[in-house]
C-alpha cells in the first residue's frame, strides 16, 4: 500500500508486532555491536578502509534477501525487482546517501582508533554517542533536561578515569575513538529524521552500499592494493562484522529504532559497551585496570541518566497509577467492610419520610406536590391534617 505521495504504507499487523518486539532487537543489536569490537581488534592487521570496504559490502549483500522477505511479510505493496526496474524510491536513495557517508566517517574513525587502544576500552568510549545526541541536538532547536546535562558531566568524569593517565597524558587513539562516537552520533540523528519515510531495511542496505563504495574509493586512493592472502587470514572476524554486525546490528537498530521511544532505544543500545568489555575479556583476555573499570561504571551511569530522567519517570508511574484507581474504583476500604449495591440505596422509615421522598414525588406528579408533601408529615397524637373531619362535628 502507498499514500498519495508514493510513500509505503506498512501493514498494520506487522506494525504492532515489531513495536512489541523492538525493545528485544535494540537488545540483539547491542550483543552483536558489542562483541563487534573483539572482531575489528582482531582483524586490525588489515588497513581500516579495507576493512569497511568489505563489512559493508557483505552487509549490503545481506539485506538483499531480507528485504524481499520482508516486502512479502509486511504486505506493503512493494517488490525490490520488477519489470519497473529497482522498488527505491528518490528519497531512499538521498537517505541512504546521508546515513552512508556518515558512517563511513564513523566507521573509518573508529576502526583507526581501536588499533591503537583496547577493545573493552574502545566500546565504552564508542559508547558515548548516546550523550554527544542530545548535545548535537541542540543546533535543532532541541532542548534537553536537566538528566541529560548531569549525564553529560558524569561522562566526562568516566572519561577522565578511563583515558585520562595520572601524569594528565592521554592515548591519541582514545581521541580518534572519541570522535568516531561523535560522528555516530550524527548518522543516528541522520536515521531518525529519514526512517519513518523510508522503508527501513532499505534504507540500512543503501546506508552501507554507500558506505562500502566509499571506503573502496578510500582504499585505492590512500591504501596499498588488496592483500588477497591476508583477507584470508582474517576471514572469520570480517565474516562477523559483514554478516552479524552489519547485516544483523544495523537491520535491528533501524527496526527497533522506529517503533521505540527514543530514551528507550538509547539506553537499550549503550549496553553495547557492556558487551564490549565481555567480549574483549573472554576472546582476548583483555583485562584492564581498576581505575579503568571504575571510568566504564561512571560513563554507564552517565549515559543512562541522560537517557532517562528518574524524578520524570517517578511522577510518570504515580500518575498512571493514580489514574488506574481512578478508573477501577478502588479504595482505602478493605474489600470485607465494603457495602453492596442494595445495601447503599438509601433507606427512609415509612412513618417519618424524608424531604427526598417529597423531591421525588414532585418529579413524578408535579401536580399534586402539596397534597402529596402533607400527607408525608408525621403526625403527632391529637394532631388532624386538612381534609381530615371528625365524625362528631356538628357542621355537617
Amino acid at each position: 500500500m502507498k499514500d498519495p505521495k508514493g510513500i509505503a504504507i506498512p501493514d498494520p499487523d506487522m506494525k504492532l508486532k515489531l513495536k512489541h518486539f523492538s525493545p528485544l532487537l535494540l537488545l540483539c543489536a547491542a550483543i552483536v555491536w558489542g562483541f563487534a569490537f573483539t572482531a575489528q581488534k582482531a582483524a586490525d592487521a588489515l588497513p581500516a578502509f579495507t576493512i569497511n570496504a568489505i563489512r559493508n559490502m557483505l552487509g549490503a549483500i545481506m539485506l538483499i534477501p531480507l528485504i524481499l522477505l520482508f516486502d512479502r511479510a509486511s504486505r506493503n505493496g512493494r517488490k525490490l525487482f520488477s519489470k519497473r526496474g529497482v522498488d527505491i524510491t528518490k528519497y531512499e536513495w538521498l537517505a541512504g546517501f546521508v546515513c552512508g557517508t556518515a558512517l563511513f566517517l564513523a566507521a573509518y574513525s573508529q576502526q583507526f582508533g581501536i588499533s591503537g587502544t583496547g577493545a573493552g576500552k574502545a566500546s565504552f568510549i564508542s559508547a558515548l554517542y548516546v550523550v554527544f545526541v542530545p548535545i548535537l541536538s541542540l543546533f535543532f532547536r532541541k532542548r534537553s533536561p536537566y538528566n541529560v546535562w548531569a549525564g553529560v558531566v558524569l561522562a566526562v568524569i568516566g572519561f577522565y578515569f578511563l583515558c585520562i593517565h595520572s601524569d594528565f597524558t592521554i592515548v591519541p587513539a582514545d581521541l580518534i575513538v572519541l570522535l568516531a562516537a561523535m560522528l555516530y552520533a550524527v548518522q543516528i540523528l541522520a536515521i531518525g529524521h529519514f526512517s519513518p519515510r523510508c522503508d527501513s531495511v532499505r534504507l540500512s542496505c543503501l546506508q552501507f552500499f554507500f558506505a562500502s563504495l566509499l571506503s573502496f574509493v578510500a582504499a585505492l586512493i590512500f591504501e596499498q592494493p588488496f592483500d588477497g592472502a591476508l583477507i584470508l587470514e582474517n576471514a572469520l572476524p570480517l565474516l562477523y562484522l559483514g554478516v552479524f554486525s552489519c547485516g544483523v546490528g544495523y537491520t535491528c537498530q533501524t527496526l527497533g529504532q522506529k517503533y521505540t521511544p527514543p530514551a528507550v532505544a538509547s539506553v537499550l543500545m549503550s549496553l553495547e559497551s557492556v558487551f564490549g568489555v565481555l567480549g574483549a575479556t573472554i576472546v582476548l583476555h583483555d583485562v584492564m585496570t581498576v581505575r579503568e573499570y571504575i571510568g566504564c561504571l561512571i560513563v554507564l551511569l552517565g549515559v543512562l541518566l541522560a537517557q532517562a530522567d528518574p524524578i520524570a519517570l517517578l511522577r510518570k508511574a504515580i500518575r498512571k497509577r493514580r489514574v488506574q484507581s481512578a478508573q477501577t474504583g478502588k479504595s482505602s476500604i478493605a474489600p470485607s467492610n465494603r457495602l453492596s449495591a442494595e445495601e447503599r440505596k438509601p433507606t427512609f422509615p415509612a412513618e417519618y419520610p424524608t424531604d427526598f421522598a417529597v423531591r421525588r414525588a414532585a418529579h413524578e406528579a408535579p401536580g399534586q406536590t402539596a397534597d402529596f408533601a402533607e400527607e408525608l408529615q408525621p403526625k403527632l397524637p391529637g394532631e388532624r391534617a386538612s381534609g381530615d373531619v371528625p365524625e362528631s362535628d356538628p357542621s355537617l
